[in-house]
Parts: C-alpha cells; sequence; structure tokens
C-alpha cells in the first residue's frame, strides 16, 4: 500500500486545522472591524494570538520537564505508603487473609 494512503487522515487533519486556522484569522479581523474595534486592538489580538502559540508549547514543555519527576516521586511514595499500611500486603499466605474481597 502507498505511504500516501496510510497517513492520509493525517493530511487531511492538518489541512483542516490550516483551513480553519485561516478562516478565523480572517473572520476576526472582518467582524471585529464591523463591530468597531480599532485597527490597534485587532493588531494586538492578532499578536496576542500568535505569542500564546509559540509560547503554549514552550511553557508546555517547561512545566512538564519540572512537575513529570515531582509527580513519579509523589505516585511512588503513595505507593509505598498504601502497602506499608495495608496489613495484608505484607502477608498473602496468612489465613485470615480473604481472597474473595
Amino acid at each position: 500500500m502507498p505511504e500516501i494512503f496510510k497517513i492520509s487522515a493525517l493530511l487531511t487533519g492538518s489541512a483542516l486545522l490550516m483551513f480553519a486556522g485561516g478562516l478565523q484569522g480572517l473572520l476576526l479581523s472582518l467582524r471585529g472591524g464591523e463591530e468597531g474595534f480599532s485597527l490597534t486592538a485587532l493588531g494586538l489580538i492578532g499578536t496576542g494570538w500568535s505569542v500564546g502559540f509559540i509560547a503554549g508549547p514552550v511553557l508546555a514543555a517547561l512545566a512538564m520537564s519540572v512537575f513529570t519527576p515531582a509527580s513519579l516521586f509523589g505516585v511512588t511514595a503513595l505507593f509505598h505508603l498504601a502497602l506499608a499500611l495495608d496489613p495484608r500486603a505484607n502477608d498473602r499466605d496468612d489465613e485470615t487473609f480473604d481472597r474473595t474481597e
């Protein structure tokens, strides 16, 4: 099967997203002008969107690099705490351990 058919869904989705982004930029400026926004305000809105589009992934990657190890350590600590507090976790061969619970 040709490679183009394997990635056709990805290419179609990307094309639709690009079309929607362009349409939004066009319609936002047309509707903003119709509603009486100044050209400066519309320019600031477009600039803010572009800055957010670039800064969002950068800040998300930074946040993931900071918080991912901390969350892994927290989950590991909670797991060990649960094992330490559950009396059944350490003694599975005890007669009082009911396997139907």
